[in-house]
């Protein structure tokens, strides 16, 4: 399976704006870095575990944030681990 999955930046901004995240305060409640963030709203394809941390942190499952969405399998897969993480 590929470890990268294609993001919809316009999603990801839209969430982050509407809960009047700066790109550096989305950042540090993902536990990553500004750049990732910035990536991701560019519509950057991301490891799958930056996207479900990204997702985590905006309140929404992996899928809404994912181009595409996943198929339903890794979809639960990743909410199992979004339950775990946070």
């Amino acid at each position: 399976m590929p470890r990268g999955v294609q993001v919809n930046g316009a999603v990801i901004s839209e969430l982050r704006r509407s809960k009047a995240l700066s790109q550096r305060a989305l950042a540090r409640i993902a536990g990553g870095s500004e750049r990732t963030i910035r990536n991701a709203e560019r519509n950057k394809i991301l490891e799958a575990h930056i996207a479900l941390y990204i997702s985590t942190a905006l309140g929404i499952p992996m899928d809404g944030i994912v181009s595409g969405g996943l198929p339903p399998s890794r979809t639960a897969h990743n909410l199992s681990l979004a339950r775990r993480i946070g």
